[in-house]
């Protein structure tokens, strides 16, 4: 063997030598599958997860996701959110739905928004067809009776739609569609709640939206008051918004309720999405819920 040869392998067995000593020192790499350090969630990992309590015992496990914004469709329009949201439900469906257009809060909807997860906060709920399944959802403890709106006095209060009187239970009330008839007309609770002083009297009065189904296709939905007495709540009349609306948000505002939400235009047909912005302004006079300008 030439001087040259065993020069080389002396070379080669240095190299190796060296590239062993470095490994020892650094360790076995752990770093193949962390997280990006750059603080941004990769598209498999949620942005956020929460599980929710709702009336009745039921949970919501959802995990939020975080997409690409679509630019409007036309001046003055809001881009459409890229976000999604995966639910496991307590009766055993999981689901994923992509992120709508939404005024306030996170809203997620299937492609004919028969499903429809609403959150703003700690709080959720999901419609399917326009009546709530999971209702009064919060991330609070459910142990902490106190803190759960099914709780609340005014959800057991009387309320006047089209002139009769609806007492709720628990948020709910329900009647005969006619003497006799199987069919129930069901008047519910669907939530959209704010609070602030109605009549002047200095005490936080309720705002919230009711549903009344039944007898028919169509699910209306009212606003109705309640107002903060010594010896609990007094409940309005309603105010009747519409059939198969898609309710945004309800404020209270210098004594006024103004409610946010979708309709359709006159004349288009109950299957449209409803995609004309509405707001409708009221003011609590005399007892009395009433329209007012805006």
């Amino acid at each position: 063997m030439t001087k040259k040869e065993i020069g080389g392998i002396v070379i080669l067995a240095i190299v190796a030598i060296i590239v062993v000593i470095a490994e020892v020192v650094a360790g076995p790499n752990t770093n193949t599958a962390q997280l990006p350090t750059s603080g941004q969630p990769t598209a498999e990992q949620p942005i956020a997860t929460a599980m929710f309590y709702c009336d009745g015992g039921k949970t919501i496990n959802a995990a939020f996701y975080k997409g690409t914004s679509t630019p409007p469709s036309a001046p003055g329009m809001p881009p459409t959110p890229g976000g999604s949201v995966a639910l496991a439900l307590s009766d055993g469906r999981t689901m994923t739905l992509p992120q709508t257009i939404s005024a306030d809060g996170g809203r997620y909807a299937n492609a004919d928004e028969s499903i429809v997860f609403w959150n703003v906060g700690d709080t959720a709920f999901i419609t399917e067809n326009n009546a709530q399944t999971y209702s009064n959802c919060s991330t609070a403890n459910p142990a902490n009776a106190s803190s759960s709106p099914a709780s609340a006095g005014y959800l057991n209060g009387t309320y006047v739609l089209d002139g009769k009187s609806v007492t709720l239970v628990s948020g709910r009330a329900e009647s005969e569609a006619a003497p006799g008839s199987a069919s129930m007309i069901v008047t519910q609770y669907f939530g959209n709640e704010a609070s602030g002083d109605l009549n002047g009297d200095g005490v936080p009065d309720v705002a919230f939206l009711l549903t009344q189904s039944g007898g028919g296709s169509g699910t209306f939905f009212y606003v109705v008051a309640a107002l903060k007495t010594p010896t609990g709540y007094q409940g309005t009349n309603a105010v009747l918004l519409g059939d198969r609306i898609a309710p945004q948000t309800t404020q209270i505002e210098n004594g006024k309720i103004i409610v946010n939400y979708a309709d359709r235009n006159p004349g288009e047909p109950m299957s449209t999405r409803p995609s004309i912005g509405v707001s409708k302004y009221l003011r609590v006079e005399n007892g009395i819920l009433t329209e007012v300008s805006g």
